[in-house]
């Protein structure tokens, strides 16, 4: 099973967890997770469903965490959040990875406030901290909620609050949640006091916003600086120029 995952066959990897179980093969907790982690990626709900049924048969499970946040991360993904949320109610034990299952939930299904409000659970019911990993798919869950100011909160005080100092990652994301709703400037003066350098998917975010909400100023400096880090780093302009014309036009 772990091999069909690792080459992106997830149909296969839940045929051969059942082809297991019928061949009366006994199951360990890193099998059953393993099995809803396949589940998840190909959105087979129905087989997922049944591999919890089988999960709860065995009680020796019930306290495992991986089992756990492998049930939490499926039926999230296969779009039954409230599942997804019961399952993780019910876990007896829950690592940062469990939170980070929850939250991406919340993410997936536009929660952003649940996902942000578990910033504090994780610390108040479990003693634990985020890590970037967590914290950037918060900010993620901001930006597809649009929630631009709870965004730009965490991101100021993450390493007050949580000892993790921003990366370009987290600064990306908050730059794009600038982008959608059309705050360029404040977007460009983001990126100009990031600490470290911006990549291209940065400028990139900027650009295609210049395009929706027609800046030619800010689309001119986001090819510059496009342009000038496509020649640092030897590669071939990808298209950045073309973008202008259609800038101009609709300008």
């Amino acid at each position: 099973m772990n091999g069909c995952l690792r080459y992106g066959m997830d149909v296969e990897a839940v045929s051969a967890f059942r082809d297991m179980l019928s061949s009366g093969v006994e199951l360990d907790e890193y099998c059953v997770a393993t099995g809803l982690t396949a589940c998840a990626h190909s959105g087979a709900l129905r087989q997922g469903m049944w591999i919890h049924e089988y999960d709860k048969k065995r009680d020796e499970f019930s306290e495992d965490v991986f089992v756990g946040t492998a049930l939490v991360g499926m039926y999230a993904k296969c779009g039954c959040i409230d599942k997804a949320v019961e399952a993780f109610r019910r876990m007896r034990k829950r690592n940062e990875f469990s939170w980070a299952a929850m939250i991406g939930g919340f993410t997936l299904h536009g929660f952003a406030k649940e996902a942000i409000h578990c910033l504090d659970r994780m610390i108040m019911e479990d003693g634990l901290r985020p890590d970037g990993v967590v914290l950037l798919a918060v900010l993620t869950a901001c930006t597809h909620a649009g929630c631009e100011e709870e965004g730009w909160l965490l991101l100021r005080n993450m390493k007050a609050l949580y000892g993790i100092v921003p990366k370009h990652e987290h600064y990306s994301c908050i730059v794009d949640l600038l982008c959608r709703p059309g705050r360029l400037n404040e977007a460009l003066e983001l990126i100009q006091t990031m600490p470290m350098r911006p990549l291209a998917s940065v400028w990139g975010s900027l650009l295609s916003a210049c395009k929706t909400h027609i800046n030619v100023e800010l689309a001119e400096l986001a090819v510059e600086r496009l342009l000038q880090i496509k020649h640092d780093s030897g590669a071939q302009e990808d298209g950045a120029y073309v973008q202008l014309p259609n800038i101009y036009l609709n300008a």
